[in-house]
């Protein structure tokens, strides 16, 4: 105990370096700790409401109905008189009785629907739907209250949904298995009895076919375990095979890479509080030294001043963990209101035992590592060192203190995949961190360097703070870094947001209209509705539906279904692998379309010729499922088996919103196949789009049109709930970055106080001393943000170009802001640190 009492006193002795060093680290631990809770968070409240989310248990669903073959597999494993129901989920056009159309999200159900949770109802108070109650003679539905205000009808007027009217019944006031989907259109509740009236599903119509299960009495390995037996007799991979916890995971597919990227930012935080606590740290020590060494002339070991300050550490890093626990509870409010319906859920703030007990232990372990450099240098410290006239030795460097850093940099890069769940984007991570790291170094030894060799007649402070970077490298170096990482993080997210918002928002490429579901003998209706508005259809497309078959004579593995534990590439590349696929043919590429390698189809295909059929596909789909040119692949069409070789690699434009496949064959192989078609028409005036939408609604009820301006403001708005929650995430970098800031520059002052009192005594101004230090960390500020956001410039404009083949260069307005603001509170805030420091008096030198 009396060895605590003696660490403890110590600290309590240097309360300036206790204070900086825990505010240092649990900044940085806050966004951490934060984003682990929200993870966390999130995963416990969609695991308790896992059941609510999707209104049962377990399910099967594809988009087509569910064959005979396939329903006979599930009944052999699945034991009998489960309480089931079918669903079906198809976007559609309605029609008002003002002739006013809009794009609805229909939910058929086939009995009373959900097991779990409650659909409320305007009228009827929690009470679910009973869909027995709507006849064939007098269908009813019951819609969301977006529905009533768009179209501008109430409870008992009508809407016709492809052939037939139906009576709005009621209105949904809460709904627990809201999704994602219904963010883009609202939904329509209908009895699955009354949708063959409808006539919207024909051959090829997009729908979504479910058989959800009540399985409360079993456990969650049982349901799991008939999922597997399921899903490996399945021999469709387009047959999503789900319990309700895989449901609950999809759902929050879009939030769980938000929170990936803001695991990201979280870990500049704390590679910035990490900096700083070094530096706060190694000084701490560098004052102990003669301390140190009068212990070792005593008698003392080298391994008992190691443990003893080790000890310490582990001590401020506990306080830090703890204190920065209460931090993200604030903090954690603020990013959940940021990303504010991203997931249909109210998410709450939850720390299981573990995570809390891990995050306490995050705090120790980071002090620990921050610390070993420095510790290992003690052994080098000589009792020699007390006939020495200098108190200003630096630190005894030794190899072990070299290898003791790498601890601290294998942790950083560990967090960086496990926060992003990526191999791939966590190592590029790390590795495009670690080389702007040592850029901004470099540049800032360079420029100081330079600056060191120009005369400032006209301001003495200037000279002095020129002299005093060159002099004081380790600090310069390590606040230019900071500063320079936080400006660069803040200026490149608006960048890339600015990128995306353009390529969206271009007018030359956007289609006003994007339609699907059309028949092929509809087209010369559709086309005569088009011209009679004076408009014109581009980019129709036909649209066959089939699913993989072989690849180069082997069965095409769809994979175990399975996606715990799996990164973020593998999951992608298993949904590819469980999904049916889009075919389509064309003579003629489109304008977002360009051929990377290979050549172009060499015109229709003829039978007779006994070559295969020529295919195209898209370059990062074939990256995705190990595909290649020359590979030869069979696809199952209405259970005939259509074979063809890859000729080219194709790069897509998507954010064109033109009709484009993944895999294209030559014109003449599937012209005969079932198909719908879809199309787009061209950008148009809002009172244009809307008739024209009215009026192949009343004559063409089943085409289904997609206002795109609508689709990108909705997409637009969901990325600015995500770089707002980026942004705060950089903010909270900036502040760690201006701690360490302050940090540096309070040491920087105090010990110097000897040499401001000789300044004083030689007659120097308080303005004069106080000019010193302001333009010292003024000229880093400027510099370290003008650099960032050169950095986030040219990343901007790699973005851009690769992703979008945009030659434009990013506007400066955002770095040139960062500038500004990043000097400004500099300045703010090394004043702040030296003032106090700056009052020595004169007399100080005879002390």
């Amino acid at each position: 105990m009396r060895f605590f009492s003696y660490i403890l006193k110590e600290l309590r002795r240097s309360p300036s370096f206790s204070f900086l060093f825990i505010i240092n680290l649990s900044l940085g631990l806050t966004a951490f700790m934060t984003i682990e809770g929200f993870k966390s968070s999130i995963e416990e409240t969609l695991a308790s409401r896992s059941r609510v989310l999707l209104g049962a248990d377990f399910g099967l669903s594809a988009r087509r109905p569910l064959s005979k073959k396939e329903m006979q597999i599930v009944q052999s494993i699945l034991p009998e008189n489960l309480p089931s129901t079918q669903t079906i989920e198809i976007f559609s056009m309605v029609l008002s009785p003002q002739q006013e159309s809009r794009l609805v999200q229909i939910k058929a159900i086939e009995s009373v629907y959900p097991f779990y949770g409650e659909i409320e109802l305007e009228k009827n108070i929690n009470s679910k739907i009973l869909f027995q109650s709507s006849s064939e003679n007098e269908p009813v539905i019951w819609v969301y209250p977006e529905v009533l205000q768009q179209l501008k009808v109430n409870i008992g007027d009508s809407l016709k949904i492809g052939e037939r009217d139906f009576k709005i019944a009621d209105v949904v006031t809460a709904d627990s298995a809201a999704g994602i989907t219904t963010e883009m259109a609202p939904r329509i509740y209908m009895s699955s009895q009354n949708l063959s009236q409808t006539g919207l599903i024909q051959k090829g119509t997009i729908a979504w076919h479910s058989r959800l299960y009540q399985m409360a009495d079993f456990s969650e390995d049982q349901i799991s375990d008939f999922r597997e037996k399921i899903y490996k007799k399945m021999d469709n991979p387009d047959v999503n095979v789900f319990t309700h916890q895989n449901h609950s995971e999809q759902t929050a597919t879009l939030i769980s890479r938000l929170n990936d990227f803001l695991g990201l930012a979280s870990i500049v935080a704390l590679f910035l509080a990490a900096v700083g606590s070094a530096f706060l740290f190694r000084s701490y020590l560098k004052s102990k030294f003669n301390s140190i060494a009068i212990l070792i002339s005593l008698g003392a070991s080298r391994s008992f001043a190691f443990y003893y300050y080790m000890v310490q550490s582990l001590i401020l890093g506990l306080i830090s963990s703890v204190l920065a626990l209460g931090f993200s509870f604030v903090v954690f409010f603020a990013v959940k209101n940021l990303t504010q319906g991203l997931v249909p859920l109210d998410i709450q703030l939850r720390f299981s035992p573990g995570t809390l007990l891990l995050s306490l232990l995050w705090g120790p372990l980071l002090s620990l590592l921050i610390g070993l450099p420095q510790l290992f240098s003690l052994k080098n410290i000589q009792p020699k060192r007390l006939l020495s006239q200098s108190n200003d030795q630096e630190t005894p460097f030794s190899f072990l203190s070299l290898i003791a850093t790498l601890p601290l940099l294998l942790l950083l890069v560990g967090l960086s995949i496990w926060l992003s769940k990526s191999y791939w984007v966590g190592s590029l991570f790390a590795l495009l961190f670690f080389f702007s790291t040592f850029i901004l170094a470099l540049i800032s030894f360079f420029i100081f360097r330079l600056l060191n060799g120009r005369s400032f007649k006209k301001s003495l402070s200037l000279k002095w703070a020129i002299r005093d970077l060159n002099r004081q490298k380790n600090t310069t170096t390590l606040s230019f870094v900071c500063l320079g990482l936080s400006a660069l993080l803040i200026s490149l997210i608006p960048i890339i947001k600015g990128a995306l918002d353009d390529e969206l928002k271009k007018p030359e490429t956007l289609p006003s209209l994007f339609m699907f579901d059309i028949q092929q003998e509809q087209l010369n209706d559709l086309k005569t509705i088009v011209s009679s508005q004076g408009q014109k259809i581009e980019q129709i497309s036909p649209m066959i539906r089939a699913r993989l078959q072989s690849v180069n004579g082997q069965e095409f593995d769809k994979g175990d279904g399975s996606q715990s534990q799996m990164t973020r590439e593998q999951q992608a590349e298993m949904r590819f692998r469980n999904r049916g696929f889009n075919l389509s043919y064309r003579k003629n590429l489109s304008s977002s379309e360009t051929i990377i390698s290979g050549q172009d189809f060499s015109g229709s295909f003829d039978p007779d010729s006994q070559k295969l059929a020529e295919i195209s596909v898209e370059e990062r789909f074939a990256k995705r499922l190990g595909l290649k040119m020359g590979d030869r692949l069979v696809f199952d069409v209405e259970s005939i088996p259509i074979e063809g070789q890859i000729i080219n690699l194709r790069k897509v434009r998507w954010t064109s919103f033109q009709p484009n496949f993944f895999v294209q064959f030559q014109d003449g192989v599937l012209n005969q196949a079932p198909q719908t078609l879809i199309a787009t028409i061209a950008q148009t005036t809002v009172d244009e789009k809307l008739k024209l939408q009215n009026e192949i609604v009343k004559t063409l009820p089943n085409v289904s049109l997609v206002d795109v301006s609508r689709v990108v403001d909705r997409l637009l708005q969901t990325m600015d709930q995500m770089s707002w929650a980026l942004l705060f995430m950089s903010f909270l970098c900036f502040v760690s970055g201006l701690v360490v800031l302050y940090s540096m520059a309070s040491h920087q002052a105090y010990s110097r106080s000897w040499e401001v009192g000789l300044l004083k005594s030689l007659g120097a101004s308080f303005m004069t001393i106080e000019s010193l230090f302001l333009w010292q960390f003024g000229l880093i500020s400027f510099a370290a943000s003008f650099i960032g956001g050169l950095i986030a410039l040219l990343m901007g404009f790699i973005f851009s170009f690769f992703l979008f083949e945009s030659r434009d260069l990013p506007s400066p307005t955002i770095p040139l802001l960062t500038i500004f603001i990043g000097v400004l509170l500099t300045l703010i805030v090394t004043r702040i640190a030296i003032h106090q420091a700056l009052k020595t008096k004169a007399k100080t030198l005879l002390s």
